[in-house]
């Protein structure tokens, strides 16, 4: 890193292996309710701003024309308004 410049800037990188304990811990039981909402909060936000068109009537077709029930997910994979 300090070769290219970027030694102040990068401490070190993120592994998907990370990410996965990361957002298994904030999911537990124990986190669930407190750093869990966040966590499914601001993925939801970024989901947003990414694929915009989940926030459509698009969606809505998508879903109804492959016969998927959106009723049968639960907990936090329940369909928010």
């Amino acid at each position: 890193m300090r070769q290219l410049g970027l030694g102040g800037k990068i401490r070190g990188f993120i592994t998907e292996k990370d990410l996965l304990e990361w957002y298994n811990l904030c999911m537990s039981q124990k986190y669930s309710t407190t750093i869990g909402k966040d966590v499914i909060r601001a993925l939801l936000k970024e989901f947003t701003i990414e694929f915009p068109l989940t926030q459509s009537t698009v969606m809505e077709k998508f879903f109804a024309e492959r016969e998927y029930c959106l009723d049968m997910l639960k907990g936090v994979w329940a369909k928010r308004e």
